[in-house]
């Protein structure tokens, strides 16, 4: 999962145009793990292992620019998914992947 996020983050970088097709492939990813993965957070793990990397550099390059406009428009999208709420905790996922993103 590491490897395909940072694949879909090096796309970013190098057009704005790849953002839509990149945004539909986590997705798909964040929605293609299974229950166990879920609750273990793999996806955020690895979404934040690879964001930290990005953000860490302070300097305005425009891959960077174009990394972190995505990284933006990802987190706003999976905040703005509809979502079931936890019947057990009372949790939007959706909303909780905002908190815990925001946390860090």
């Amino acid at each position: 999962m590491d490897v395909s996020i940072a694949n879909v983050l090096t796309e970013c970088q190098r057009s704005t145009s790849t953002h839509r097709r990149a945004a539909v492939a986590l997705h798909k990813l964040r929605h293609s793990q299974t229950e166990t993965e879920r609750s273990d957070g793999q996806f955020m793990a690895a979404f934040l292992a690879a964001t930290d990397r990005v953000l860490a550099v302070y300097r305005r390059e425009p891959a960077v620019e174009r990394v972190a406009a995505f990284i933006v428009e990802f987190v706003a999208s999976v905040a703005n998914t509809p979502g079931v709420v936890d019947v057990e905790t009372g949790i939007n996922p959706s909303a909780q992947f905002l908190a815990v993103f925001m946390q860090v």
